[in-house]
C-alpha cells in the first residue's frame, strides 16, 4: 500500500469516527434568536432521512444572561409546540399523534406535573428527544424544515415566546 492510500484509509476512517462522536450531540451551530436571557436550539444527527427512519429531534436551552433563569417542565408538549413547512412553507399534514400533541400546547394552562428548572448562566438544559416522524407526514422526495417554539406564561419562572433555530430535513427514497 503507497502512503497516499494510507492517508486517505486514515483520513476516510477519522471522518467515519468523528460522524459517530456526533450522533445525539449537540453540534456546534446557530442558536434561536435569544428572549430574556434564553436561547432554544434544535437538530437532528442528520439532514436526509429514508423511508420510516425515525427523525429524532433534540431540543436544548442555554442561559446566555447573567443571573439565574429558571424554566417550567411540564414534559414536552404544553410549552412547546413543533413546526414543519415544506420548501413552499405549506405546513405539513399532521398525523392523528401530530393533532394529539399539537392540541396539547397551552402556555398558561394548568398541568398535573410541573417542575422548575434553574439554568445559572452559561448553563444549558436539554429536553427529551421527540420523533418527528409520528407526527407529521412527511412525503418522500420532499424537503421540509423545522422549528420550534416554547411559550411559557406561567409566573413564578421564565416567561414569553422563544423560537428555535431551522432545520431542513429531506426525505429521500432509498
Amino acid at each position: 500500500m503507497s502512503k497516499g492510500h494510507l492517508v486517505i484509509v486514515a483520513l476516510g476512517c477519522s471522518l467515519i469516527c468523528a460522524c459517530d462522536e456526533r450522533i445525539g450531540k449537540m453540534p456546534e451551530e446557530a442558536w434561536g434568536s435569544a428572549l430574556n436571557g434564553l436561547q432554544l436550539r434544535i437538530w437532528t444527527d442528520g439532514s436526509e432521512f429514508c423511508g420510516s427512519d425515525p427523525i429524532i429531534l433534540r431540543l436544548c436551552f442555554r442561559n446566555i444572561s447573567s443571573k439565574t433563569i429558571s424554566i417550567w417542565q411540564s414534559g414536552f408538549w404544553p410549552n412547546s409546540r413543533v413546526q414543519v413547512v415544506d420548501a413552499r412553507m405549506k405546513p405539513a399534514k399532521q398525523t392523528p399523534e401530530g393533532v394529539c400533541k399539537g392540541n396539547a400546547f397551552f402556555p398558561g394552562g394548568e398541568r398535573s406535573v410541573n417542575y422548575k428548572v434553574a439554568l445559572k448562566p452559561g448553563e444549558q438544559y436539554k429536553l427529551e428527544p421527540v420523533d418527528v416522524r409520528g407526527l407529521f407526514e412527511l412525503q418522500l422526495g420532499s424537503v421540509y424544515f423545522v422549528e420550534v417554539t416554547y411559550e411559557e406564561r406561567q409566573e413564578g419562572g421564565w416567561t414569553g415566546r422563544l423560537i428555535s433555530n431551522k432545520i431542513r430535513l429531506e426525505m429521500k427514497s432509498k
